[in-house]
């Protein structure tokens, strides 16, 4: 059964390959290529909206059996696409444009018998004079659209079969045309495929060798004219696996303009499979010259690119990562790495880069957004500057990243000409900088939204820096600075607890020099930094941000555009912004700081402190939140205590004031401002042309705030004087604000006091107050002989006084102590009292001293509210004084009682008195009222005319010198005149009693009245005229006892009445209470003026002055008897000879 069954088949197979040969016999047989080429053409132009063209067509099978072998010449495909054209379009194409298709010979084989196999064996396929033409007019019209429209092939069955394909052979004779024109985008390509054999290889696969140019003439817009590719390599292809195509080492050499050429390398398969894939791709570029790749560009692309010479090459090369599906995915997944060696370029023949080196990586994982470049080196020098880049870039597209490190440096003075032409004219740039800089950031990053995501860590080296800039004003020098700065830095709190993510900038630099629009600051080896929590920030803009910071310098000045300066060494400062109990909108400030010196000085004075210390803690207060709803009566309390300031300052205007006023912004600021804090030092000084005395602060303490400053133990020594302060200064925050009082309220205890010098002082001060038109003087001191002599210089050029003003704005209470003073030329001890100030005046108030000599107690008020109303009044008490000395203490004594120079010893003496002072600071006498009461005891008066005078008329015993034991005298002063009240005094052989009057002019009229002398009678001798012109008269003595009671009273009561007067205008002000002239009180006796009736002495008084030789003789009568003379008594004449010469 089993043989019969393959008989039978034996014999089908058989039969059926008869039947197949006798039809392929029949069909070559009868087709022969004058029938066979009409109908393959009729078949063609049916099947296609074209005119195919054919030249014969014919088929051998019996002289290459088993290949059937077909041969074609002359085919020519003609497309129909452009017929329908308008005749406007129809001149945009050519005659040309509708050829699609024109091979001149075709030669090929297939194996017939393997067909019955279901294999397709093909041999020795040649194609010669083959040109293919592509024309698209637009995108509706191409002559390539020559297939009808058909029904959609559905897709839904299986897998495509493809059957076993062979090939032994395949050759393109002479060369292969292929060109693409598209006449609306004005693109021509042209492909020329040389000579291209296909042999098959070992594996059963087969190998195309390709040899190609390709020319591209493109609009000016996207490539350069005209651009030729040579391509060439080979083209894999195996029928196991049918839909596999790979290209092999194939070359793709891309012509430039220059006559180079761009060489790369292609790998690649291709799986035709639906969806079309390259599944596998690598690909190397160059080495090629930028030059090259530019020359491709359009005319004016390069133009604005400019010339490029170097020696630069560029190796590019590539691989997918994972297959490509050009109808699925956008965009390949694949690695690049380019490559760039070490060289050098010269760009517009003026910009130089010595050196350029690149080694980068991209990874393109699909996505444009995705792709990451690592940067493993990017080197950049020349033209004074090398830039050092490595990391990794990503997110590209969206919010660009980079994570990595920059190192830049630049030699200054080396940058390009076109960048320092930027600059002003004359500008000096030079020095070297460099960045060294580590970072992980985003684009979005450099933002104040997200400032704290910058991760940072990097350091700015400057050298040998200069930028002197007249056009901007600016000049600047540093030797060696450093700057760096952080946004992850952490630390350790003495709580053991860590802070981290911290934003920190730091600096250290040896020397700063810098001038900005004339101010100048100058730095030496100096410390600095700062930081701050790196947290997002608020959505509110006005939350209080804490950071904190340190400042350390050798040495930091500051000159300001007036010439005031300021200087600072060996300081250590810390500060601290932090939020005041928490709440974000309230500052607090924290400031400590130590400083080895501080000097301060402006126009025209000086401070400066050594070792001192310094911290301040300020907030802003609160606002209050009302509990009720502002009333009327509110309005009408807030109105009332306006009015009063406005009051007060319509008062003051046009008196002195110290202006301590400031803006209206800043006094709303102080009036929410909580600020305290201490400043101590070891020593300090001072100088000021308005106070010019050497002044030296010692122990100095000082705790203040926003409204007051207390002083603690400060020793402070002013010229030759020194003081220990204690005490406050209050009320400061209304008297910025709003023209409120200043208040003083001090101890000063001294060990030495010297009055003449501060007085000095002060006038010196006040006058050059007064005649200072804002010149400078020199106050540059750097020790404490530097002040001296300043304080020397001062001194010696001061020569004249001006007026003493007292502040309105000025209460003050000074508590004076002192264990040594000198007044005038009295050294005293023991001192103490009161200086009181308000209103524009000073009170001197219950101020003792004593001394060798005496005690003195002075009660006195110094009204001085502006130039016009200058006013003095005192009480003066002194026990116990030397004539001398009283007469060197108080003003305009020896003016108004020039006797008193003639006298010495100790006197007890009580002056009331008031007047008006002038701006140079001198008595307007004719203002002066006085009470004055003297007390002497033992009192000598000197040799004078006045002594010689009396000695000769009352025949003192001893006519040189003479003692008083006693004399107490009162005199008033008012009106321009001096009035001496009646007193008596023993004086030699006599008790006198004296009384008159003199004018300011020293025109007096004194009266002498002689109670107790050798004579057996009183009489008066009266003196009048002047010191250089005085008259003597005999008369009656004018005493009367009672009138020394009377005037004694009178002096006491005046004293009384002056001291409560100076008390009411202190407390009322100067303003409003003037200091008016003394109050006399009780009857005062007239003043003497000279016109009174003639003062006579009887003849019986006149013959016993004439008998005891004090009055001279009558002259003799004439020689001739005249009766009406009397004759001379030689006896008489012998005896007053006789007297005048004892």
């Amino acid at each position: 059964m089993v043989k019969k069954i393959l008989k039978w088949a034996a014999c089908t197979v058989v039969g059926f390959i008869l039947l197949v040969a006798v039809a392929l016999t029949l069909i070559v047989w009868i087709m022969t290529p004058a029938r066979l080429t009409p109908i393959v053409a009729r078949v063609a132009n049916d099947a296609l909206e074209a005119h195919v063209g054919i030249g014969r067509v014919e088929l051998t099978l019996w002289h290459t059996f088993p290949h059937l072998t077909v041969d074609i010449d002359s085919l020519t495909i003609v497309s129909e696409a452009f017929d329908s054209l308008p005749v406007g379009q129809k001149a945009f194409v050519s005659a040309e444009s509708d050829t699609l298709l024109r091979v001149g010979r075709f030669h090929g084989a297939v194996n017939v018998a393997a067909l019955l196999a279901a294999k397709v064996n093909l041999y020795d396929i040649e194609l010669e004079g083959a040109a293919v033409n592509v024309v698209a007019l637009d995108s509706l019209h191409a002559n390539y659209d020559i297939f009808p429209a058909t029904e959609p092939a559905d897709d839904s069955t299986g897998p495509v079969f493809v059957p076993d394909i062979s090939l032994n052979r395949f050759d393109i004779v002479d060369s292969l045309s292929v060109s693409y024109r598209s006449i609306a985008d004005s693109v021509n390509i042209r492909l020329v495929l040389a000579k291209s054999p296909l042999v098959e290889n070992a594996e059963g696969g087969y190998a195309l060798s390709v040899e190609s140019m390709l020319d591209i003439d493109m609009p000016q817009a996207l490539v350069a004219r005209p651009v030729t590719i040579n391509l060439g390599g080979a083209v894999k292809w195996n029928s196991d696996k049918p839909m596999l195509m790979s290209l092999s080492d194939f070359g793709l050499d891309v012509g430039t303009p220059s006559g180079g050429s761009i060489k790369s390398v292609w790998n690649t398969t291709l799986d035709f499979t639906e969806p079309l894939a390259i599944t596998e791709l690598t690909f190397e570029v160059g080495p090629f010259a930028p030059a090259a790749a530019i020359g491709l560009l359009p005319e004016h692309i390069r133009s604005e690119i400019g010339s490029i010479d170097s020696g630069m090459e560029i190796v590019v090369t590539g691989e997918f990562t994972k297959p490509f599906r050009p109808m699925t995915d956008s965009i390949p997944s694949m690695a690049l790495s380019i490559k760039i060696p070490r060289c050098s370029v010269v760009y517009d023949s003026t910009v130089k880069i010595d050196r350029i080196e690149a080694d980068m990586d991209i990874a393109l994982p699909g996505n444009i957004d995705s792709m990451t470049v690592t940067v493993n080196a990017l080197r950049l020098g020349g033209m004074g500057a090398d830039i050092t880049v490595n990391g990794v870039v990503g997110s590209l597209t969206t919010d660009p990243a980079f994570t990595g490190k920059v190192t830049l440096e630049s030699r200054l003075a080396r940058l390009p000409r076109q960048l320092l032409a930027m600059l002003p004219d004359s500008t000096v740039v030079g020095g070297i900088v460099r960045l060294d800089t580590g970072m992980k950031c985003r684009a979005s990053d450099f933002s104040m939204a997200n400032f704290h995501r910058l991760i940072l860590d990097g350091a700015l080296y400057i050298d040998d820096f200069t930028f002197d800039s007249p056009g901007y004003g600016v000049s600047c020098y540093t030797r060696h600075s450093e700057v760096k700065l952080g946004t992850s830095g952490s630390f350790v709190t003495a709580n053991n607890v860590k802070v981290d993510s911290l934003l920190t900038l730091s600096m250290n630099t040896d020397t700063i020099s810098a001038i900005v629009d004339g101010m100048t600051i100058r730095l030496k080896n100096a410390k600095a930094g700062a930081g701050c929590l790196n947290r997002p920030p608020s959505a509110d803009s006005t939350a209080v941000i804490p950071f904190g910071g340190m400042l350390k310098a050798d040495m930091v000045s500051y000159v300001d555009t007036d010439s005031s300066r300021m200087s600072l060494a060996d300081i250590a400062a810390r500060f601290a912004l932090r939020r005041y109990e928490h709440n974000a909108h309230l500052p607090q400030v924290n400031v400590n700081a130590d400083a080895g010196s501080i000097f301060f000085t402006d126009r025209k004075n000086f401070m400066g402190l050594r070792k001192s210390h310094f911290e301040v803690n300020a907030h802003i207060k609160p606002r209050r939140v009302r509990n009720r709803e502002f009333t009327a009566a509110d309005s009408a309390r807030f109105a009332a205590r306006r009015a009063g300031w406005e009051a007060e300052r319509a008062m003051h205007a046009g008196a002195d004031s110290i202006d301590l006023s400031v803006d209206e912004s800043t006094g709303r600021l102080l009036r929410r401002l909580q600020m305290s804090g201490r400043l101590t030092a070891e020593r300090g000084g001072m100088f000021s042309p308005y106070f010019p005395l050497r002044n030296r602060i010692s122990r100095f303490d000082m705790e203040f705030s926003t409204d007051s400053v207390v002083l603690r133990n400060v020793r402070y020594e002013c010229g030759r004087s020194d003081f220990t302060i204690n005490g406050s200064v209050s009320n400061i925050r209304r008297a910025l604000t709003r023209g409120g009082k200043l208040e003083l309220d001090w101890n000063l205890h001294s060990d030495s006091l010297n009055v003449n010098e501060l007085v000095q002082a002060l006038y010196r001060g006040a006058d050059y107050a007064a005649k200072s038109d804002g010149t400078a003087v020199n106050v540059d001191a750097r020790s404490e002989a530097d002040l001296d002599r300043m304080a020397d210089n001062a001194s010696m050029s001061a020569d004249s006084v001006s007026a003493v003003l007292i502040p309105m704005n000025l209460d003050a209470r000074l508590n004076v102590s002192a264990d040594n003073i000198v007044y005038s030329d009295m050294d005293m001890h023991d001192f103490k009292g009161e200086l009181l100030v308000s209103e524009g005046a000073l009170n001197l108030h219950n101020l003792h001293a004593s001394s060798e000599m005496g005690r003195v107690s002075l009660n006195a008020l110094y009204s001085a509210p502006d130039r016009k109303e200058m006013r003095f009044g005192m009480g003066l008490d002194l026990t116990g004084i030397d004539i001398k000395k009283f007469v060197g203490m108080v003003p305009a004594v020896d003016s108004l009682m020039p006797l008193l120079n003639s006298f010495e010893g100790i006197i007890d003496a009580s002056i009331a008195a008031t007047a008006d002072i002038d701006t140079t600071m001198n008595i307007v006498m004719p203002s002066l009222d006085a009470a004055i009461r003297l007390n002497g005891r033992d009192l000598v008066l000197l040799d004078g005319e006045t002594f010689r005078t009396l000695a000769k008329w009352l025949m003192f015993k001893d006519k040189q010198k003479n003692v008083i034991e006693h004399m107490e005298a009162e005199m008033l002063v008012r009106n321009s005149m001096v009035q001496l009240f009646p007193f008596v005094f023993d004086f030699d052989r006599y008790r006198l009693a004296v009384m008159g009057s003199n004018d300011l002019d020293l025109n007096f009229k004194y009266h002498i009245s002689v109670l107790k002398s050798p004579l057996p009678f009183k009489f008066g001798i009266n003196l009048s005229g002047n010191p250089d012109d005085m008259k003597v008269r005999l008369g009656g003595a004018k005493y009367k006892p009672g009138d020394v009671g009377e005037s004694m009273a009178i002096v006491a009561d005046t004293r009384v009445n002056l001291l409560k007067e100076i008390d009411n205008v202190f407390k009322r002000g100067s303003r409003a209470a003037r200091l008016g002239a003394l109050k006399i009180e009780g009857a005062v006796p007239p003043v003497t003026d000279g016109r009174e009736v003639a003062d006579t002495i009887s003849a019986a008084d006149s013959l016993v002055f004439i008998k005891e030789g004090l009055l001279p003789a009558p002259p003799p009568l004439p020689a001739n008897g005249d009766d009406d003379v009397a004759p001379v008594d030689k006896k008489s004449k012998n005896k007053r000879n006789k007297n005048k010469k004892e």
